[in-house]
């Protein structure tokens, strides 16, 4: 096996597996990545993108060796006028502590694709509110011969922030609570369908409800398939030491967002010393300095190596 073999792993998760992992703590990112940015619009492409079985990339976890200060994934309302945002909690792990995390319960960071893995999280748990509308009969274009076997992507008009009161329509967060909380009675399936305007205007004692409620039945169990599917995503494992974690920032520039290895040396834990955290707290308490962090590291670097290091290999494998 090649070292590239031995430190990269491809594979694939449900969407299932992904929000546990989320909700339990075992994927997160690095503290400095930037903040969750994707306006609404991306959410909907992406879902469609899915149901029509469209590649929507890779997602590339890393796990660490060093000691890190982390952050939970943005389940914070959207940004609103006038209203202040709660700060998202970052925890910062020593190096025993990592080895405990990754070993244990296979705690990853979020090196790239970010914004693709907080979109689900959000529509799926109804942070963002995601509706797929269903066509009408009259506005399908496919009519599959058995109508038993119609897909996603027959039924799909579109995905919208707001339901259509002509079409069937079903909030995302819906359809996961009754995959996940695996809700089977005809009674409480049928108050889920009930949030929905359009089935609000159809006597539930007609016929016509009754198909209505058969194909909503259809299309949750549809979504249940694609959650639950191990191919809904696809993922590198990437092993990293610090210096070559660094590198990945480096040389990576989504959007035009660089990192240099300063940038991942401030979410370091120093025996509970946050640099990041310190340096803000200087700068926002003392305005008329300008902080150089880099020229701050080297220099402690230079005097705990006595004057003989101040390079990248070394302030980040050894100061401590």
């Amino acid at each position: 096996m090649s070292i590239y073999e031995e430190q990269v792993h491809t594979n694939s998760q449900s969407l299932i597996k992904l929000i546990e992992d989320i909700d339990a703590q075992t994927i997160v990112l690095p503290e400095f990545q930037r903040d969750f940015v994707w306006d609404i619009s991306k959410t909907y492409d992406l879902f469609d993108s899915l149901v029509r079985d469209v590649f929507i990339g890779v997602i590339i976890y890393g796990i660490p060796s060093f000691e890190i200060t982390v952050r939970q994934l943005d389940d914070r309302p959207r940004i609103q006028k006038g209203k202040r945002r709660r700060k998202i909690d970052v925890i910062s792990y020593d190096r025993d502590e990592i080895d405990f995390k990754t070993r244990v319960s296979g705690m990853k960071l979020v090196l790239d694709g970010q914004q693709r893995v907080t979109s689900l999280y959000r529509a799926v748990k109804g942070i963002d509110t995601l509706w797929f509308v269903s066509k009408n009969d009259d506005d399908k274009s496919y009519q599959p011969e058995n109508n038993n076997f119609k897909t996603l992507e027959d039924n799909l008009f579109q995905f919208s922030g707001s339901e259509d009161p002509e079409r069937l329509s079903i909030r995302i967060s819906d359809i996961y609570r009754l995959i996940s909380e695996r809700i089977l009675r005809n009674e409480d399936q049928k108050e889920v369908l009930l949030t929905c305007q359009y089935a609000k205007n159809i006597e539930h004692n007609e016929p016509e409800f009754s198909d209505l409620f058969n194909r909503f039945l259809e299309i949750v169990d549809q979504f249940r398939r694609l959650f639950e599917a191990e191919k809904f995503l696809s993922y590198h494992l990437l092993k990293m030491n610090s210096e070559k974690f660094a590198l990945f920032f480096e040389r990576s520039n989504s959007r035009g967002v660089q990192l240099s290895f300063i940038d991942v040396l401030v979410a370091k834990l120093y025996q509970g010393f946050n640099l990041r955290k310190k340096s803000e707290e200087f700068n926002s308490n003392n305005p008329t300095y300008n902080l150089n962090r880099e020229v701050i590291v080297r220099t402690i670097s230079f005097i705990v190596s006595e004057g003989s290091n101040v390079d990248r290999s070394y302030i980040l494998s050894n100061l401590n």
